[in-house]
């Protein structure tokens, strides 16, 4: 029998998204494969622009339960309405709806698609315990300085869970894009970047996509780029860019705050502070000689209008933004001493109904999702890649691809949200034109 990689031909990968889990993934498809070629297309200026930079840092394959079960928002009894202290406590909740959360359609798909849905965490800790091998024992993720294992362990109600750490995803993915280019770019390369270009369109034929329609940011011209296979890995963007071809993606966008201080308490773990947040270590301020931390865990729903083609953090000037960031201020100044804020920023995450990210094949046959992670992209991210190039590639996967698959939402067509949505797919389509 020949083997299958003796007559596969050349194919051209385009992945969308210069995030960790459109990095990974484009490295993986590079690297199980010999001659094919892969192009990463970035709409910002360089990679790691979005949740890939506007993250806890941490690396926490503890905190394996979904992040949509009814304990995270504290469901509320019949007695109480059945109301998340969300709404009712907003001043004492780690998470936050805005009142808009709740007429968006957007956000009615996801919450349609969340009702009567099986909270796993299995799916959730594989995929993290799986990705968390990979930063350890992939020679080239070993190599890159990115800070791991500045947390030795996450203390979490006095207890210490040794598997967890932290680290720079930014650095991680600067440094992997690095890599790339030196190992496969150039010309005659396997590799190129197109940066600063944005997704007006899908085109498709019969049950494939044939090429993206894309802007130059810069020049405002528009392109084509083909491929024989594609993959939308591109966080909070991928659902306009799906929705408007039918792909069902019922995720939102959830608004995570940032709060990065510096103290001369010294702490060698991440820690679980009141009210669910969470501190990470991210090294020593040279100049000051104090520790700095990152506080993450406070989340707000707000619909598809709260940013998901956020440019900046000058929009932190809403009262919501203040009152939220002043909670965090007040959470750490309790657990540490001399606190001094360093910065003050947030990051849009795109969760999934069930908190398990969506790796796999569309009902397009050559166009593959890669997004969905919530907030612990971080943790999955090399798991997330190189499943989604073994499934692209046709190879034997290292975990169930099942869990993860996209179409796992197909079933619930009856409400008819699914897809793009149409108030988040028209916005969508209208800033991707």
């Amino acid at each position: 029998m020949i083997s299958r990689s003796l007559v596969r031909l050349q194919q051209k990968h385009v992945v969308v998204g210069g995030g960790i889990a459109g990095l990974t993934t484009a490295f993986n498809l590079l690297a199980q494969s010999c001659e094919d070629l892969v192009t990463l297309v970035e709409k910002a200026p360089d990679v790691a622009q979005g949740a890939s930079s506007k993250n806890g840092g941490l690396l926490c394959p503890s905190l394996d339960y979904p992040w949509t079960n009814n304990s995270v928002v504290d469901i509320y009894d019949l007695n109480n309405g059945i109301l998340p202290r969300a709404i009712t406590s907003p001043k004492t909740s780690p998470v936050r709806f805005r009142p808009s959360s709740l007429t968006n359609t957007s956000v009615l798909d996801f919450g349609m698609n969340w009702v009567g849905r099986a909270q796993n965490s299995e799916p959730i800790g594989a995929l993290m315990q799986y990705s968390m091998g990979l930063y350890k024992n992939e020679p080239q993720f070993a190599g890159l300085d990115f800070d791991q294992g500045l947390a030795k362990g996450t203390l979490i109600d006095g207890n210490l869970d040794e598997r967890d750490s932290s680290g720079d995803i930014k650095k991680f993915c600067i440094g992997l894009k690095d890599i790339l280019l030196k190992e496969h770019g150039g010309v005659g390369g396997r590799f190129r970047i197109l940066t600063n270009k944005r997704i007006g369109k899908a085109v498709t034929e019969g049950d494939e996509v044939v090429e993206l329609r894309v802007r130059d940011e810069n020049l405002g011209t528009m392109s084509s780029v083909v491929g024989d296979s594609f993959v939308v890995a591109a966080g909070t963007g991928s659902k306009g860019i799906v929705g408007d071809i039918g792909v069902a993606c019922p995720t939102v966008p959830v608004k995570g705050y940032l709060l990065t201080f510096s103290s001369t308490t010294e702490v060698t773990c991440n820690m679980k502070l009141p009210n669910k947040m969470f501190v990470a270590p991210m090294g020593v301020d040279e100049e000051g000689g104090k520790f700095i931390y990152r506080c993450s865990g406070l989340a707000e729903f707000g619909g598809a209008e709260m940013g998901v083609d956020w440019e900046g953090k000058e929009r932190i000037v809403g009262d919501t933004d203040r009152a939220a960031l002043d909670q965090m201020r007040g959470v750490v100044c309790e657990d540490f001493a001399d606190v001094q804020v360093i910065d003050e920023d947030y990051g849009f995450r795109c969760l999934a109904p069930d908190d398990v990210p969506l790796i796999g094949r569309t009902k397009y046959q050559n166009l593959y999702l890669n997004t969905g992670h919530g907030s612990k992209g971080w943790t999955m991210g090399a798991g997330s890649g190189k499943l989604c190039a073994q499934l692209i590639l046709g190879m034997q996967t290292d975990l169930d691809p099942s869990w993860y698959d996209p179409l796992r939402f197909q079933a619930r067509k009856d409400f008819g949200l699914l897809g793009g949505g149409a108030e988040f797919g028209q916005k969508a389509k209208l800033q991707n034109a």
